[in-house]
């Protein structure tokens, strides 16, 4: 029962490390559709956005909690987690640094500008 159990558990991490690496790293959106189950629910979805499959990028052009686009590259922390059943992620929970957001975004004095 173990064997069987690890064997779950490796492709289930298997299958989340294939959308790190070829979804949100590579922008590799037909992958997308392969690892994400249609009945997809995220549980912490971000403002004005929807609970079910959407799409992500590195770049901002449209206004994001009341900040007006700026088309900047950004970067922050997110803990995600994710089940997996039958080979496709199924739901989502998550938990981003909105705060390194919002400062790169200019939203946020840094130490400096305070």
């Amino acid at each position: 029962m173990s064997e069987q159990r690890n064997t779950s558990t490796e492709a289930a991490k298997a299958v989340v490390r294939r959308n790190t690496e070829e979804v949100q790293s590579r922008g590799n959106f037909d992958v997308f559709e392969e690892l994400f189950a249609d009945d997809f629910v995220d549980h912490t979805p971000q403002p004005n956005t929807t609970p079910d499959k959407k799409t992500y990028h590195g770049r901002r052009h449209g206004t994001f909690l009341s900040v007006a686009p700026t088309s900047r590259r950004i970067q922050f922390e997110t803990v995600d987690v994710m089940r997996v059943r039958d080979g496709k992620i199924t739901e989502h929970w998550g938990v981003a640094n909105l705060f390194s957001l919002m400062r790169q975004l200019g939203a946020w004095p840094t130490a400096t500008q305070a």
